[in-house]
Order: structure tokens, then sequence, then C-alpha cells
């Protein structure tokens, strides 16, 4: 019984993260003519156009000239406020300090020394395990259920209800990540400015540590997540999806550099153009929670 329900999850697992997965570049990329292309995107921003809750963070242009601020300090309530969401909808990220209660807090960085130890006793879904996606740095990750941090998890489901019209069950990961040998160069889907995806897409980011400017912090490109012409035609005509295409110029507007203090949060549209900069000196090491929506809002959630 015990082995079936395993098998079950595994298998809705695959389908989630594989077939109904929110659609990304790879038709594009398959699909160079721009008659193809064009009919692709403008089916698929239809159907944004046709969720309400999108309009305010990705297509609505009626929002405040000035500039606004993407820091803020939590306070004691550790809620989203109406003035995060107004320069999350404008800029298409967010940063918010001292972010979860201590005892949270000091829970992740636990969770992370077991990481970090490869003792791997914390309740992890599945025994942690390197990706293998870079090449000049050493990763482990761990996949977690939100249920273990309340706070975290209020977060979630408030943000991911604002956006997505529903409270969504994200998929966690830890990523420890250091470089010990060399400087880090730039990877393509990582450390060059990069869209995850051309439909409304989020990640909420979570560090107990400091990031300063040599350990790999977040770039984003301010304003890059909205939906509008100059994104529509990047998506046409671009190659890479980064920021060697030409067309990425017109995207690429004020970068920001999330560097931080300790028990930091911040949430980014992911659809838009970012990056993790690379590693400027050796023996350096990062320590990130990921929140990720691709798997439970899908396909299906756009078309219906």
């Amino acid at each position: 019984m015990v082995y079936m329900l395993k098998f079950i999850n595994k298998l809705k697992r695959y389908f989630n993260k594989v077939i109904f997965r929110t659609p990304g570049v790879e038709f594009l990329q398959k699909n160079k003519d721009i008659k193809t292309r064009t009919k692709y995107l403008n089916f698929w921003f239809n159907k944004v156009k046709n969720k309400k809750n999108f309009k305010r963070f990705f297509l609505d242009s009626d929002l405040p000239l000035d500039e606004l601020p993407i820091r803020f300090i939590q306070d004691e309530n550790y809620t989203i406020s109406e003035n995060m969401l107004n320069s999350l909808a404008l800029n298409g990220v967010i940063v918010i300090e001292n972010a979860l209660p201590k005892n949270e807090f000091l829970n992740i960085k636990d969770y992370f020394e077991d990481l970090k130890s490869g003792r791997y006793k914390k309740d992890w879904e599945n025994k942690p395990d390197n990706p293998l996606f870079f090449t000049q740095a050493d990763e482990v990750r761990g996949l977690i259920d939100i249920q273990n941090f309340s706070s975290l998890k209020r977060y979630s489901d408030y943000i991911s209800k604002k956006i997505y019209g529903k409270s969504v069950k994200p998929t966690v990961e830890f990523h420890y990540l250091n470089i010990r040998d060399k400087v880090e160069e730039v990877t393509r889907g990582a450390t060059y400015l990069h869209s995850d995806r051309f439909l409304p897409h989020f990640k909420i980011f979570y560090t107990p540590n400091k990031i300063e400017r040599d350990t790999a912090p977040f770039q984003y490109s301010l304003g890059s997540h909205k939906l509008n012409s100059k994104y529509f035609n990047f998506f046409k005509n671009a190659e890479n999806y980064d920021e060697t295409d030409k067309f990425s110029k017109d995207l690429l507007g004020k970068l920001e550099t999330i560097t931080t203090e300790e028990n930091t949060m911040y949430i980014a549209f992911t659809n838009g153009l970012h990056k993790r900069t690379c590693f400027t000196e050796k023996n350096k090491e990062r320590s990130m929670v990921f929140l990720q929506y691709v798997e439970r809002y899908n396909k299906f959630n756009y078309l219906f």
C-alpha cells in the first residue's frame, strides 16, 4: 500500500512537472517561423487577459509614474501590505527584510546546516542531491513540504492568491551553493539575464544569511515583467531568450542587484529578465530557499 501511494505521487509529480507544466520557450525555440510564433504567443496571451488577477501585475499600465521602493522592513505582523503589492506590480520584484519570526528563521538555518554537513537527518521529501546544473560551483538541493514552515506558508498562500486568484501550493527547494576552486563564469539560464517563461510567473526566494556582492546576489531588470508590445516582440524574435539577444535591449531597464541582510525574502516575477550573478571570489557560499508554482498552476489553469 505504501509503495503504491509513493508510485502514484511520483506519477502525479511527473505529469505536473513535465506534461502539464506552464508553457515555456521550448515551442518558440523549435519553431523559428515568425507567423507560427505570433499565433502561439497570441493564443496564450489571450488566456492571460481572461484572468482578472493578472491585470494588476502584468497588464495594467495605470500605475504610479513615480518610483516605488522595492525594499521593505517587516513588522511583527509578518504580512504583505498594499504598498508592497503596488511596488511588485510596478517593478516586478520586492525585498522584505526581517521576513520570518526568529524560531522559523533559526529552523531554516538548521536545515541548511543539515544540507552542508551531508547528514540529511531533517524531514526531506527525498534524499538531497546535486542537480548538476552548475559546472563551476558545488550544489546540494533538498525538497521539503511547505507545511514545515508556517509563516512562509502564510506568505505563499496570500501572494499566490493575489496573483493567481487562488492559493497554490509551491514546490519548496533548499539550495546550498558554493564555489571553492575558481571564480565563476557565466552560464545560460542562470547567470545571464533571462526569462523563465513568457507567461506570468513568480518565485519566492528566502535566505537566512547575508548575500553580498561577491556571493552571487540576484539581479532584476525592473519593469521587464509587463506583457506589453516590447515584451511580445522579444519573445517573437529572440533566439536565446536572454540578454545576449538584440531584442532584449527594450526590456533592459534599471538593473537592481539584491544584496541582503540575514532573514530576507524577495518575491520576483521571473517571466521578467533576471539572473543570479556570478561568484567573484573563491570559497564563497549561498543558501537559498526557492518557492515555485509552475507544477500546480499549469496549462489547465490558463486554459479553463
